[in-house]
């Protein structure tokens, strides 16, 4: 009966450190995505510049609206996710991270004339803004799930 006990005990107490466990890797990585939101503003400031019919784009704003793209791709892939406990957190990181790699293809030089490229740099640059305020609904689920105290600071600027 008390080895019973004892492993009920030492199995309740395994399941409570995993719970912490996984809320605290999941604030965690909210506190990462936060660091994204000088990125954020830029995504928004490049999509106003792409977007102004009166503006004259020229090649150079293109590339910077794709680099802009590779350095966010690059920067949330340094995101380990070899080190997330919480599987449902990872299979979110995963899909945004997946999702976020199209906009590259999307606003990839395709050779045809600026006016065209202009459009398809757009289209890679707004796919980072919907895909990234998804992805924040979905670790606001998580947040809720493992009943974090703090409000969820996750919000796509305006």
């Amino acid at each position: 009966m008390l080895k019973v006990l004892a492993v009920a005990a030492l199995a309740f107490g395994l399941i409570g450190c995993g719970n912490d466990a996984e809320k605290q890797d999941l604030i965690k990585y909210v506190n990462t995505l936060k660091g994204f939101d000088g990125r954020n503003q830029e995504v928004i400031r490049q999509i106003k510049i792409l977007d102004d019919p009166s503006r004259d784009i020229t090649k150079a704003d293109l590339q910077n609206a794709r680099q802009l793209i590779a350095d966010y791709v690059g920067d949330l892939k340094k995101i380990d996710q070899a080190e997330m406990v919480y599987r449902p957190l990872r299979l979110a990181y995963t899909t945004h991270l997946r999702q976020i790699e199209q906009a590259t293809d999307l606003a990839a030089d395709k050779g045809n004339d600026l006016r065209r490229e202009r459009g398809n740099v757009a289209i890679g640059v707004r796919h980072i803004e919907k895909s990234t305020k998804l992805h924040f609904n979905a670790v606001d689920v998580l947040w809720l799930r493992q009943k974090v105290e703090t409000p969820f600071p996750l919000a796509w600027p305006e």
